[in-house]
């Protein structure tokens, strides 16, 4: 609820007078490659899109979560990114944050509904990535015990309902 109250700033809180509302800007894609949660605080406030692609698929939700921006991963979602969005290789969030080792991000996923079981293009899952790093690694733990929680899909990358 707390990320709901900051869309709900009264206008040029967060520097974004000049911002007109929009449903299509690459703005917040850019503003989240530089990591500048205010901007994308400001962007969200003047009505960007949360789910925004460019021309590879990917959303603001992918770069926040491949970069480790847990603040900007919570405030994205609560906007009503997609949490299981998959770019042009199939790399979820999820994904990105397990590939890069990004485990508070990973948890707040897994916590929000993130669905474990999707594949990337090569078929590989998050708790894939996660065990080359090791069986004692934090998000391949966390990711196993998921899973055992999570109904196996029938067909790959099919999303169930929990």
């Amino acid at each position: 609820m707390a990320g709901l109250a900051l869309l709900a700033a009264p206008p040029g809180a967060f520097g974004a007078t000049d911002l007109p509302p929009t449903r299509t800007t690459l703005d917040l894609i850019r503003a989240a490659q530089a990591g500048d949660l205010t901007r994308v605080r400001g962007l969200l406030q003047a009505g960007a899109d949360p789910n925004v692609t460019d021309a590879t698929w990917t959303t603001p939700l992918i770069v926040a979560a491949r970069d480790g921006h847990l603040d900007m991963v919570r405030l994205l979602v609560d906007a009503g990114a997609v949490i299981d969005w998959q770019d042009r290789e199939w790399l979820t969030p999820l994904i990105l944050a397990t590939q890069r080792n990004h485990p508070r991000v990973a948890d707040f996923l897994l916590a929000r509904g993130a669905n474990p079981w999707l594949t990337d293009r090569w078929r590989r899952r998050a708790l894939d990535y996660a065990l080359r790093r090791g069986r004692a690694d934090p998000i391949a733990r966390r990711l196993a015990q998921t899973e055992v929680n999570w109904p196996r899909p029938q067909r790959p990358n099919e999303t169930l309902k929990k």
